[in-house]
């Protein structure tokens, strides 16, 4: 995934949490009240041995919950989610129509790639 993107090296976490630690560091670190399903943290710095650094963190509670909506396995929504995550760590916004059109158009294409 990360090859296409002009990523020499890079560490990314990926935690699964639950909805309320989800919920804490939602409030904590974005002052959003609330669970949700990710969030993401670009750690990058210049001057670091590693191109990109970040954090993940998923909602198991939200995950399952999304799956059982949109009708896809646990599994598939998952992928989705860390995508989706590792997207906003590589600079990926979702903030309006058009980037977020092109983010999910790169998340999708990656989650169909995983289940062919």
């Amino acid at each position: 995934m990360l090859s296409g993107h002009e990523v020499g090296s890079y560490a990314i976490s990926v935690s699964f949490v639950d909805d309320t630690e989800i919920s804490r560091i939602n409030k904590e670190s974005l002052d959003r009240s609330g669970a949700t399903d990710v969030i993401a943290f670009d750690l990058s710095e210049d001057g670091l041995p590693i191109e990109k650094v970040g954090d993940v963190y998923i909602s198991i509670d939200t995950a399952v919950l999304n799956s059982m909506r949109f009708g896809v396995r646990l599994e598939e929504e998952l992928l989705r989610l860390v995508v989706h995550g590792v997207l906003h760590v590589l600079g990926y916004d979702d903030g309006d129509p058009e980037s977020s059109k092109r983010m999910t158009d790169v998340q999708e294409k990656t989650v169909k790639k995983a289940f062919r």
